[in-house]
């Protein structure tokens, strides 16, 4: 039978000693690690949460920009809207001196054996159709239009009903 003495007790001790030393150093080490892992982990959770924060407030930056484009798109369609509606006033308003302009005429071109029957008026002109004891009466009415230089007359037709003439005589628009 062997038994088994220690002679050197202390270093059993030392040995026990540097295992606890090592271990301490161990979690001392873990220790630190998980703390650097910890505030390591804190400063990316803040970095992505101002990213976040900042993706955020571009998307409503964004949308609030795609609202004043589309804003901005009515205005101008409203814009080229109204801009029709005033050249269309305009374009009346041209067409009402015109006729203002053809009433003048008419007044002025008209005699005593003339009478208008009919007053028809188109897109580009007017048809004037009427009834004369002569001749003499619709080539003033004419003259009177070619005069003014306001609408450009052109006889359509003259044909003689006893001791009438009928006549269509066509009004080109000119003016202005």
């Amino acid at each position: 039978m062997v038994t088994g003495i220690n002679l050197l007790p202390w270093r059993s001790s030392l040995r026990l000693e540097k295992e606890r030393s090592f271990r301490r150093q161990i979690l001392v080490v873990l220790g630190v690690v998980v703390i650097i892992l910890v505030v390591w982990h804190l400063v990316l959770r803040c970095q992505i949460n101002t990213v976040i924060k900042q993706t955020t407030h571009v998307r409503k930056q964004l949308s609030l920009l795609q609202r004043r484009s589309q804003d901005k798109s009515g205005v101008k369609q409203e814009r080229q809207k109204s801009e029709y509606i005033v050249g269309r006033i305009i374009n009346l308003e041209k067409r009402r001196i015109e006729l203002i302009r053809v009433f003048e005429n008419l007044h002025r071109g008209m005699t005593a054996g003339l009478q208008l029957t009919q007053l028809v008026i188109k897109k580009d002109g007017a048809k004037l159709f009427g009834k004369a004891n002569s001749m003499f009466g619709i080539m003033q009415l004419i003259k009177s239009f070619s005069q003014t230089k306001c609408a450009m007359p052109l006889v359509e037709k003259i044909n003689r009903q006893g001791d009438e003439y009928n006549f269509v005589v066509l009004l080109s628009l000119r003016c202005i």
